[in-house]
C-alpha cells in the first residue's frame, strides 16, 4: 500500500506501509504490546498513545480508514489511564486543527532511523494543546477543569502552557 501524489511520471510517495504478507506477525507484535495499556499509569498513557499512533498508523493495516481507526484507538488508550469522570477534550479535533503539522511530523518519525523523539515532541504537544482548548473553553464558560496531567508534567511544561492548564 501507497500513499502518493501528483502527475503521472512526477508522482511523489508520501508513505509506502510494510509488505502485506508481514502484517499478521506486526499486528499480533502490536496488540500484545498495546495490552498492558489497559495498565498504564496516567504518567506514560501519554507515550504509549503516542507510540501506538505511530506504530499502527505505520502498519496501515486497512485498506481505508488507517487515521480513524488509529484516532479512536489513541483515544481509547488515553480514556483508560483517564482519571476524570467526564473526559471533554478531543485530541481529533486538535489533529484536524494542526493537519499539516501532523503529516509533516509523521512522515519524519515514518521515514528516519527508528527515533521517535520528534514525533512524540509533536504528539504530547498536541495533546496539550487539545487539554488547553478545553480549559479555555471550560474557563470561558466558568467552569472549573481538573488538570489530566500529572504533576511533574505540569511542572515540565508550565513555561509552555497557558495558566489555566498549568496552575
Amino acid at each position: 500500500m501507497r500513499v502518493v501524489s501528483g502527475a503521472w511520471g512526477r508522482s511523489v510517495v508520501h508513505f509506502e506501509a510494510p509488505p502485506s504478507d508481514a502484517l499478521p506477525e506486526q499486528m499480533s507484535r502490536f496488540l500484545a504490546w498495546l495490552e498492558p495499556a489497559r495498565d498504564a499509569s496516567s504518567e506514560d498513557a501519554f507515550v504509549r498513545a503516542g507510540l501506538a499512533h505511530l506504530r499502527l498508523v505505520t502498519l496501515h493495516p486497512f485498506d481505508d480508514g488507517n487515521g480513524r481507526v488509529t484516532r479512536a484507538l489513541t483515544d481509547l488508550v488515553l480514556a483508560r489511564a483517564d482519571v476524570t469522570p467526564t473526559r471533554l477534550w478531543s485530541l481529533s479535533a486538535q489533529i484536524e486543527q494542526e493537519r499539516a503539522q501532523y503529516y509533516a511530523a509523521l512522515q519524519s518519525a515514518q521515514r528516519g532511523a527508528g527515533d521517535v523523539t520528534d514525533w512524540l515532541v509533536w504528539f504530547l504537544g498536541c495533546v496539550a494543546r487539545a487539554l488547553c482548548a478545553d480549559a479555555c473553553a471550560a474557563a470561558l464558560q466558568g467552569t472549573p477543569t481538573p488538570s489530566l496531567l500529572p504533576e511533574h508534567l505540569r511542572t515540565d511544561l508550565r513555561t509552555d502552557l497557558p495558566t489555566a492548564v498549568a496552575a
